[in-house]
C-alpha cells in the first residue's frame, strides 16, 4: 500500500498490506493529495496540490522521480490514468 503524510515533512511511503516494512520513497516540496498507480509502466503518479502545485511520478520504489508539471499548474483536483488507450489526463 502506498500512503502520503503531511506534517514537518512531506512524504510518500509504502508498505505491505498488514502495514509491515513501512519504507519512505519519497519526499515533496508540498502535500501530496493523489496518488496513482500505473502497474504497466511500474510507476507511481503523485499530485502535489498545496503549496507548490505539481504532478510528478517516480518507479514503484521510489527511483527514478521525474517532475512532469512543476508550479505552472492551479490546484489540480485528480489525476487519472486510462491505461487502455496509455493516455494520463489531469483534471
Amino acid at each position: 500500500m502506498y500512503w502520503s503524510e503531511w506534517g514537518s515533512s512531506n512524504l510518500i511511503k509504502k508498505a505491505t498490506m498488514d502495514g509491515s516494512n513501512q519504507r519512505k520513497l519519497l519526499s515533496t516540496t508540498g502535500h501530496a493529495t493523489s496518488l496513482s498507480l500505473d502497474y504497466h509502466s511500474r510507476r507511481l503518479w503523485v499530485e502535489i496540490r498545496i503549496q507548490t502545485p505539481a504532478i510528478l511520478s517516480s518507479d514503484l520504489d521510489g527511483n527514478d522521480k521525474k517532475h512532469l508539471i512543476h508550479g505552472s499548474i492551479y490546484k489540480p483536483s485528480a489525476l487519472t490514468l486510462n491505461l487502455t488507450i496509455g493516455t494520463k489526463r489531469i483534471t
